[in-house]
């Protein structure tokens, strides 16, 4: 249920972008057509229920999945909302309150990401009862209603009822919708009401409010979704409007305003039943039926062009940050011996051992990193890596850095295309790795290519080179692992505790003496 609720919240936060692209567009297109704005909410309903989205590189979603199903098990929970300063506002608060900690039985988060899920099945229940309860009393209201007459709406006869209980002239039924009128609607009104009612009929408007109300159920915590609930409302009437004065003249535009005041009725008693027509937001629609336009052909087709884009911009999810993906996008790199080096790894604080002083950066092999001048160190046993002492984001995780915290750290860089370190765990990740000590978890290993073994415990091996493999065990995959150990593969009694004791040494011990390394 937790896993279900997280994806809500994922779509919801991405549907929400879209939603916000709605609403300026509101604005800056206020002239084109209405029924262009009722459709631009249908792609903002599309995108609420779509559980899968294509990856685009138009894509300005800044992040697909912001807050992952993995959080509960993590040992500094995070979001990755795709904006740096709302990570870096946001993350620490969350790894401060919702940590895990050894003393305690029970992971907090995992008990308020329970209890918010079961919050929010408890709030859809809730809205879709009030819904049916709604809509079942008001059926019964009117059942004292008199038919007035019928009209045709395509080849369908639909019955047009007078009823004491209707305040406002309103449609009733899904399958076979009914109009209801007050019996103190004046007779030059009816026509237009009846003919307002007709278009919604015809544009099977009841099927498409309640799939709205649908959808603000199940995001029911979300206030975008209300907001666009009830901007979608007010353009369904827009539209509705639209269709009906598009032929008339501006004498029977000004009856059909005056009608519409006569059946306007406060937004409250309109949410008697929320599947249920009232004519409500008069006031903006007879401004916009007297001052109504036919739109200009450029202005329509300048408005479904930037709708099209609008869809494509916003129901794809940006690309996926592959290492394969990042190895070839334009990315700063490094020259040196013909071969490009790219940054894709996390700084460390020390030097992994066999690295050495190899010299500075000239204009050149630095192209345009701003890193000239900046020391760089090259290991024998390892060509595929070069270190640079440059200043650099500060480590808040094993895979993320803030940016806005800047210090001095060993950079490495990798060589483009050498494909080292892409599913195989390095010695220099070992070693970097080792600096988050017991925040380590099985997740920070799970890229990596492994091994399953053992029996009744989780043990995974890690082959690193013909030297070395990394040993992960424990329990269970949600605690903490039990040891992660680099082991000598020559003399299996040679191991270390990465998260507790010096992994530099351990591997410049089994090399022999130390390079120095202390030069830059």
């Amino acid at each position: 249920m937790t896993d279900i609720f997280l994806k809500s919240v994922n779509m919801g936060i991405a549907a929400g972008w879209l939603v916000l692209a709605v609403m300026i567009l509101r604005l800056l297109l206020r002239r084109a057509p209405k029924q262009l704005m009722f459709a631009l909410w249908g792609i903002a309903a599309l995108r609420l229920v779509m559980p899968v989205s294509i990856q685009s590189i138009f894509s300005l979603i800044p992040s697909a999945e912001t807050i992952s199903p993995d959080i509960v098990y993590m040992q500094r929970p995070r979001i990755h909302s795709g904006i740096t300063a709302v990570n870096s506002a946001v993350n620490p608060v969350i790894m401060q309150a919702f940590a895990p900690s050894p003393e305690e039985s029970a992971n907090p988060l995992q008990i308020a990401l329970f209890i918010a899920a079961v919050c929010w099945i408890a709030g859809v229940v809730l809205m879709v009862l009030y819904a049916a309860i709604s809509y079942w009393r008001l059926c019964g209201r009117v059942q004292t209603a008199v038919l007035f007459q019928e009209c045709m709406v395509g080849a369908v006869r639909v019955p047009v009822w007078q009823s004491e209980c209707a305040v406002s002239p309103f449609v009733l039924g899904f399958v076979r919708p009914r109009i209801y009128l007050p019996f103190r609607l004046a007779q030059k009104d009816q026509e237009y009401v009846i003919a307002h009612e007709q278009a919604h009929i015809r544009h099977h408007d009841q099927w498409w409010k309640l799939i709205g109300f649908l959808l603000v159920s199940l995001y029911w915590y979300d206030p975008l979704v209300w907001a666009a609930y009830f901007l979608f409302c007010r353009d369904m009437e827009f539209a509705c409007d639209e269709r009906v004065v598009r032929n008339l003249s501006a004498v029977q535009r000004a009856d059909y305003s005056e009608a519409l005041l006569s059946c306007s009725v406060p937004r409250r008693t309109a949410a008697v039943c929320p599947l249920a027509f009232g004519e409500t937001g008069v006031a903006e629609r007879v401004r916009n039926v007297l001052h109504y336009r036919r739109p200009a052909f450029w202005l329509t087709a300048t408005a479904v062009l930037v709708s099209i884009a609008v869809a494509v911009c916003f129901l794809t999810d940006p690309r996926e940050d592959t290492e394969e993906n990042r190895q070839w996008a334009v990315r700063p790199a490094i020259l040196m011996d013909s071969s490009r080096y790219i940054d894709p790894y996390m700084p460390a604080s020390r030097l992994p051992y066999g690295y050495v002083y190899a010299g500075t950066l000239d204009r050149a092999q630095a192209n345009d990193t701003g890193l000239e001048g900046c020391a760089y160190y090259t290991s024998p046993h390892n060509k595929n890596y070069i270190y640079v002492y440059q200043e650099c984001g500060v480590p808040v995780g094993t895979y993320e850095t803030d940016s806005a915290q800047r210090q001095w750290m060993y950079q490495p860089w990798i060589r483009e295309g050498s494909g080292d370190g892409r599913n195989r765990l390095t010695l220099e990740e070992v070693q970097r790795l080792s600096e988050f000590g017991e925040e380590l978890t099985w997740a920070d290993f799970e890229w990596y290519d492994h091994v399953e073994t053992g029996s009744g415990l989780y043990i995974r091996v890690y082959e690193i080179d013909e030297m070395f493999s990394l040993w992960v065990g424990g329990g269970l995959m949600t605690d903490a692992p039990l040891y992660i150990y680099l082991q000598k593969d020559t003399d299996p009694e040679e191991r270390v505790e990465i998260r507790t004791q010096d992994v530099y040494d351990f591997v410049g011990s089994a090399f022999g003496p130390d390079a120095d390394q202390s030069e830059r």
